[in-house]
């Protein structure tokens, strides 16, 4: 049965984090550089086809009259993605043309602002919980090898976590308290279509806030907000067409859904073409190594399965996998009994979904278990602690 939420609880105002809550998150901010800075070379830009993409990309926002790949002769190439993350890194391509490294900080800031939403919005993402359980989950976040390695690298996974989360919060925050006000809804609308232009599944993003909002208040005020809501989104892309070369075919990825339906032609011989043996493969991937990486920065290497052999366990690091992805489930379904289906939870699960559409095998394993997945899973992980 799905629990009818209600309207948030207006008499509880949200309090501010303690000093010392403060402070050790301070802290945590400064590991996080330390661990990013170290190496911060270690990447070569350009190592992935995404990332030199989005350099090019952010170039033709910047210094040139047409969207798309301009590092060929002739007319810019079409591109399969979206406008948004180039779009971000278009002021250091128009800044600093001649050192496209320098697209890397926007990783790195998009990382630590999304520690610090993690923290300071944790009463908004679960109700339930003080800022010490955001301090713990911005810590594990911030620690991660994943998270890490994003830093120093130009993709978009960083940013679109922070578009995610903000969008989240504000929402959680608005029904609360400015339900009523258009231009809350406008500025939501607005976040959430950036985060579905700079990567295309933040269309989970706008699944969760349909059905968080169409549960939580009456239909005619449900339909009103989202009507904004859409109008927001729809004005930003129109700023966007208006000031930048992107146009309206640049909206369309066109190549993803081709290689949705047909991946053999694209490369990808090793995904099955057929929904449900791909979805099973997925989860069959996903669940004995990818979920166990984003909880725990250690294990799952050599070190463990040699261990495991001593122990007379053949292969450890697959029942250590499977041991952690069951308690996200467990801590999953707690969840949902406990405070039906918020935010954070329908977002999540429409994410994995299509992620296991897409099967593992469609793009690195940094890219598969980005930051935008796995802090959705710490959050189910330890809801039910």
């Amino acid at each position: 049965m799905i629990k009818y939420l209600g309207t948030p609880n207006r008499e509880e105002p949200v309090k501010l984090p303690s000093k010392s809550q403060v402070g050790i998150f301070g802290i945590l901010l400064i590991i996080a550089l330390a661990l990013s800075i170290k190496n911060y070379d270690s990447f070569q830009l350009g190592t992935y086809m995404d990332d030199s993409s989005y350099v090019v990309l952010a170039q033709s926002i910047a210094l040139s009259d047409d969207y798309g790949l301009i590092n060929v002769p002739g007319q810019p190439q079409p591109t399969r993605y979206p406008f948004g993350f180039p779009l971000l890194l278009s002021p250091f391509a128009e800044l600093f043309p001649d050192n496209p490294n320098l697209m890397k900080l926007a990783s790195l800031l998009a990382t630590l602002l999304n520690a610090s939403l993690l923290f300071v919005g944790w009463p908004y993402l679960s109700q339930n919980k003080s800022y010490w359980w955001g301090l713990i989950i911005a810590a594990l976040y911030l620690t991660s090898p994943l998270v890490v390695s994003h830093t120093r690298m130009v993709m978009s996974e960083p940013a679109f976590t922070t578009f995610i989360l903000a969008a989240l919060i504000l929402t959680e925050k608005y029904l609360s308290k400015d339900g009523n006000k258009p231009t809350k809804s406008l500025i939501l609308g607005g976040i959430a279509a950036f985060a579905l232009f700079i990567r295309t599944l933040g269309i989970a993003l706008w699944i969760a806030i349909v059905i968080r909002v169409l549960l939580t208040l009456p239909i005619n005020k449900s339909l009103k907000i989202l009507g904004y809501m859409f109008g927001g989104g729809i004005a930003v892309v129109l700023i966007v067409i208006i000031l930048t070369p992107v146009a309206i075919p640049d909206l369309v990825p066109v190549e993803y859904v081709d290689q949705f339906q047909d991946p053999i032609s694209w490369g990808q011989t090793q995904i099955e073409t057929s929904l449900v043996p791909r979805f099973l493969s997925a989860f069959t991937e996903y669940t004995k190594q990818h979920l166990r990486d984003t909880i725990t920065p250690v294990g799952g290497g050599k070190r463990e399965l040699e261990f495991g052999k001593r122990l007379g366990v053949d292969n450890l690091p697959l029942l250590t996998g499977l041991f952690i992805g069951i308690l996200i489930l467990l801590g999953s379904f707690s969840f949902l009994s406990k405070q039906g289906y918020r935010q954070p939870y329908i977002c999540s699960r429409y994410y994995i979904s299509v992620r296991y559409y897409f099967g593992p095998g469609v793009v690195n394993v940094s890219c598969t278990l980005s930051s935008h997945f796995y802090t959705t899973i710490f959050y189910l992980a330890f809801c039910s602690l």
